[in-house]
């Protein structure tokens, strides 16, 4: 079959879908004179005239129809070239690149960059394919439902697509980013904290401590870049150490930001982690991701693929949620 043939029948599909994930691709280029016959075995040399074939995926992404679908290209090399994947998602208008190597090929992981419009790279470093594709449902899934949508369609799992592939339930859980800032380390309180956490029912996924760096703060902080406030973040995060955690759980941004209540200690509520353990503005003890979009910045920023632990089943989680449809309610 021709590129033609592909272009025709991924727009039929385009026109139903909400999301495209172009993981196959037909030939750059095909014969001017293609031959009705096998070419037979002659002395002297052979030429060959070739011409592109159609760019699918730049036709595609370009359609008045894409308004307000999510479309995924891949760029393969010999090597992970993450300046031709900013290409490619610039000249064909993606919203995001999977930039990765010939050596996946023949193995059942990938060396593998996500990039984004947004201008975000995340390195996934040597990631199973498996885990690849969940990073991928992650980003749509979260660009979906940044815009007040559900995930379009019960094919799509959100964070727990591997539950899905692999004990067959498609469970929507979300990660989210939590800092344990200066404060609350020097305090000793990281046990309290993340205590809470886990009684709610939410799983930690990723954790480590870490000092952070002024250029990493700044790269957390950039959104503040330009207010007066912004030397006071910098300056407090990377005052001493940090706990840095993903967790993960239905509706965790959600969730999470409501167990650590507001800014000012003395005003959050009772029962809040602000509202118990802290009095001031500045020295606020957590940092939670607020919202879906920025989890995945934040999360990426922080953690590659290979720090998490696996997501669970649905017998694992069995006395945490209640299941309709296969997901969690």
């Amino acid at each position: 079959r021709s590129a033609a043939d592909m272009l025709e029948a991924v727009l039929a599909e385009f026109l139903r879908a909400d999301a495209l994930v172009m993981a196959a691709a037909v030939a750059d280029y095909t014969p001017v004179e293609p031959l009705a016959a096998k070419l037979k075995k002659r002395d002297g040399g052979l030429t060959l005239r070739l011409r592109r074939t159609r760019d699918i995926l730049r036709e595609v992404a370009a359609r008045p129809e894409r308004a307000g679908k999510y479309v995924v290209g891949f760029s393969l090399d010999v090597g992970v070239d993450v300046g031709e994947g900013r290409r490619k998602l610039r000249e064909k208008g993606l919203d995001l690149v999977v930039v990765n190597g010939m050596s996946s090929f023949s193995s059942a992981a990938a060396a593998a960059v996500l990039v984004d419009a947004a201008g975000r790279e995340e390195d996934m470093g040597w990631i199973g394919k498996a885990e690849l594709a969940d990073a991928i449902v992650r980003r749509i899934d979260a660009f979906f439902r940044g815009r007040g949508r559900q995930t379009p369609g019960p094919e799509f799992g959100g964070a727990a697509i591997r539950g899905a592939a692999r004990k067959g339930s498609a469970m929507q859980l979300d990660r989210t980013l939590v800092i344990l800032k200066p404060d609350a380390v020097a305090r000793g309180l990281m046990g309290r904290i993340i205590a809470r956490f886990e009684d709610k029912g939410l799983r930690v996924v990723a954790m480590r401590l870490a000092v952070m760096t002024e250029e990493t703060a700044g790269r957390h902080y950039a959104e503040h870049r330009e207010k007066p406030f912004f030397g006071d973040l910098v300056s407090f995060i990377t005052s001493g150490p940090v706990a840095l955690m993903v967790l993960e759980g239905r509706d965790a941004v959600a969730v999470v930001r409501k167990m650590v209540g507001a800014t000012l200690g003395r005003a959050a509520e009772p029962g809040s982690i602000r509202g118990d353990f802290g009095m001031s503005q500045s020295f606020n003890l957590v940092h939670a991701s607020d919202s879906l979009e920025s989890a995945a910045r934040e999360t990426a920023l922080f953690f590659q693929a290979a720090e998490y632990v696996p997501s669970p089943g649905r017998d694992d989680l069995r006395w945490n949620y209640e299941f309709a449809a296969g997901g969690p309610l």
